[in-house]
């Protein structure tokens, strides 16, 4: 036991430094030397061990390292997809107003709006009475006391002069067949023969068929300004006993968009030489086409409304509108609308601007305390300017509250600047919160050029109302069947909102138009149809009824 002591005393040092007691007896002496053999395997394998243990203590420590960073990742991925889950709930089943105002975020502002009225009329306030309804055909239908006489003593009544009056507005939707009974008439004389003449035909757009221009108007007003695919017209048509094959339909269309075209191209001219426009664009399906996905681009001017039909999305089509115009287009940060001329200057919409803020003010709970004081500085901007344009429309541009209002606004922008610039330098904030601040640096310049003319509104709100029916009648007829329809509906679009544009009656316009172009007709003056070239009689003729709320 003592001799293992001694070894145990060695034990971690080098085999050279060892000092080893040779005993004269040979066993013993066999037996330390197999001791430390055994002694020095056992320090080998305990190193080895030891080496092993490391590299997997030194292996372990990297994959736990690279697990917390998967870990890090994923929270980050999970915190991105929640926040994405949120604004997109939001969109799709969430309220789509953008009116309602941020909600206070101090206890004095809360206080506040507590004391704010309520929606709908207040009591005590003065109402506007019942609405004026103007019907043009007024009827009236004598109705009869039914007992004229006492019922006991059977002594008639005094019949009044006077009447009690009941009104009802109703719609009667009739169809009408007319037959054109054409006169005929035969030469007498022997000068040529016998000449046979008759009646001129009737207005129809091509031979042997018996659909009346009023009725084409009918199903292209229902179908492009309020959105009613053709079949739905059809059926309903067909509840009235009149079927309509789906053929003869096309053909007419075809005939149509023909028609339209050069009128088509007067239009678009004319709004190329305006020198301000509003532009946007959005999908459309052609379902016979190779790449069914084609584009719908609005671009209007004070006085027309253009639509242009085509499959890119890319600057191609901005650029080819305005290749020899020069002026200031307000839209969208669309990127096409970024690579035009130097002529062209591009004025950003300061709604797409709070949709940005909105969009995490709704979906990112910690931010969304900072996006309101955002969205509270852009609807001031939004107020001030409002009142800057009243002054503009009453012509009051040179009086001193003009000059006070203007300062306002410049102030109110570069207080704006100076606050997004301080937080982009500060760097503490989120990569949502940077990329909404950067944005708005990289757009700043366009985003203030409504300050310098007050024609330029701050924001787009024009061009999305004008694609507004366009959006709703590609969602219930999925788009067009064929190219050309998808071509027609552009034109028919262009011709309906330019004429309402200019408050004249879309539906008066094209069955005259198509009445104009019928068989043995002479090639219409194209004047007529162009708004800023009719002349004062007609635009009364044509006029819009007042009841008719225009389009952006």
């Amino acid at each position: 036991m003592a001799f293992c002591l001694q070894k145990d005393h060695h034990y971690g040092m080098p085999k050279s430094s060892r000092k080893t007691t040779h005993k004269p007896h040979s066993t013993a002496s066999k037996r330390i030397s197999d001791l430390e053999s055994r002694l020095d395997k056992l320090e080998e394998t305990l190193f080895q061990t030891r080496k092993a243990a490391q590299n997997v203590e030194t292996r372990l420590q990297n994959e736990i390292l690279g697990l917390k960073l998967q870990i890090k990742e994923k929270d980050a991925l999970i915190d991105t997809l929640k926040k994405s889950n949120t604004y997109l709930q939001t969109k799709l089943f969430g309220s789509q107003s953008e009116k309602k105002t941020v909600k206070a975020l101090t206890t004095e502002e809360a206080e506040d709006s507590k004391s704010q009225r309520k929606k709908g009329q207040q009591p005590g306030s003065k109402g506007h009475g019942r609405s004026v309804k103007s019907v043009a055909k007024k009827v009236e239908v004598d109705l009869q006391v039914e007992q004229t006489c006492c019922p006991k003593c059977s002594t008639d009544f005094l019949l009044l002069e006077a009447t009690k009056d009941s009104k009802l507005i109703e719609y009667h939707q009739f169809l009408e067949e007319t037959t054109y009974k054409r006169q005929v008439a035969v030469s007498q004389c022997k000068c040529f023969g016998k000449v046979i003449k008759g009646a001129d035909m009737p207005c129809k757009l091509f031979p042997r068929t018996d659909i009346g221009n009023s009725l084409w108007t009918h199903f292209l007003l229902g179908k492009y300004l309020f959105g009613v695919p053709t079949n739905r017209i059809q059926k309903a048509l067909s509840l009235k006993e009149l079927n309509l094959p789906l053929g003869t339909l096309n053909y007419g269309f075809k005939r149509i968009d023909g028609l339209l075209t050069s009128l088509y191209e007067q239009m678009q001219d004319h709004a190329k030489a305006a020198d301000l426009w509003n532009a946007d664009e959005t999908s459309w399906r052609i379902m016979d086409a190779e790449n069914r996905k084609f584009w719908l681009w609005v671009i209007a001017s004070s006085d027309a409304a253009v639509y242009i039909m085509d499959q890119s999305r890319s600057a191609k089509v901005p650029k080819q509108f305005f290749e020899d115009s020069s002026g200031i287009l307000v839209s969208d940060r669309f990127s096409a609308y970024k690579s035009l001329k130097e002529l062209i200057k591009t004025a950003w919409c300061w709604v797409h601007v709070r949709r940005d803020f909105l969009a995490v003010f709704k979906g990112v709970k910690k931010h969304k305390t900072w996006a309101a004081r955002w969205l509270q500085r852009i609807g001031k901007l939004f107020a001030v300017n409002h009142k800057r344009f009243k002054l503009f429309e009453a012509e009051k541009c040179s009086d001193s509250q003009w000059q006070k209002i203007n300062e306002e606004l410049v102030s109110l922008l570069e207080k704006f600047q100076k606050e997004f610039k301080r937080e982009i330098s500060q760097n503490k904030l989120d990569n949502i919160q940077l990329k909404i601040l950067r944005s708005l640096n990289k757009h700043w310049a366009g985003l203030t050029l409504f300050a310098s003319d007050c024609r330029i509104p701050m924001d787009n709100n024009r061009a999305e109302r004008l694609l507004r029916g366009a959006v709703n009648l590609r969602k219930n007829s999925n788009g067009s069947g064929a190219a050309w329809s998808g071509q027609l509906a552009a034109k028919v679009l262009t011709l309906f909102h330019t004429w309402l544009i200019n408050g004249l009656n879309p539906e008066a316009l094209m069955e005259a138009f198509l009445d104009d172009n019928s068989m043995n007709c002479p090639a219409p003056d194209l004047k007529q149809y162009l708004p800023w070239r009719m002349s004062t009689a007609r635009k009364k003729e044509f006029a819009l009824p007042a009841s008719y709320k225009r389009p952006a």
